[in-house]
């Protein structure tokens, strides 16, 4: 059996840290992003071909962002959608130095 089921999962993830990090500063300063919850629905298969997906940022608090993500194949159907709220991640000040 051969499955691909990281399509979606991945370009969450660069809504994420291409979308909701950079726009609230936290990778400048060596902060990172983490997944708070995210719900995937695979609404068909892929057997052959690209894929393609587009990430949206529907909103970037200070401290948690919540992203949106289609998957579509060559013929941009949707394959999948995504929602994921994520938390971003500052270092700790460094006290005394």
């Amino acid at each position: 059996m051969r499955e691909l089921s990281g399509g979606a999962d991945d370009g969450e993830d660069a809504g994420r840290y291409g979308g909701v990090a950079p726009r609230r500063g936290s990778t400048a300063g060596g902060g990172h992003a983490t997944t708070v919850e995210m719900k995937i629905n695979f609404l068909r298969a892929v057997r052959t071909g690209r894929i393609a997906a587009r990430a949206r940022v529907k909103n970037a608090g200070r401290t948690l962002g919540l992203i949106e993500c289609d998957v579509l194949d060559a013929g941009d159907t949707l394959i999948a959608h995504a929602l994921s709220t994520c938390m971003i991640l500052r270092p700790a000040p460094a006290d005394g130095r």
